[in-house]
C-alpha cells in the first residue's frame, strides 16, 4: 500500500524545492470513474435532467485537484 501511495505522489504531485511552497496535485477522474462502471454521464445518452434543464448535457471532464500547504 505504501508503494502505491509513493508511486501516486511521484506521478501526480508537482513539488518545488522550496519547503514553504504548496504541493499541488491534479488527477483526471474520468478514466477511474469509467473503470468503476460510471459511464453514462460521459456519453450522449447521459440523463442529467435532475440537475439541469438543458437538453443533451453530458460530463466531458472530471478532475480532482488538491493543494497542501504546510506552515
Amino acid at each position: 500500500m505504501c508503494q502505491t501511495r509513493l508511486k501516486f505522489a511521484n506521478e501526480h504531485l508537482d513539488d518545488s524545492n522550496s519547503p514553504n511552497s504548496p504541493i499541488t496535485g491534479t488527477v483526471n477522474l474520468k478514466e477511474t470513474l469509467t473503470k468503476m462502471g460510471i459511464v453514462d454521464v460521459f456519453s450522449d445518452s447521459a440523463d442529467l435532467s435532475g440537475i439541469t434543464e438543458g437538453a443533451n448535457v453530458k460530463i466531458s471532464k472530471a478532475v480532482h485537484k488538491a493543494v497542501l500547504k504546510c506552515q
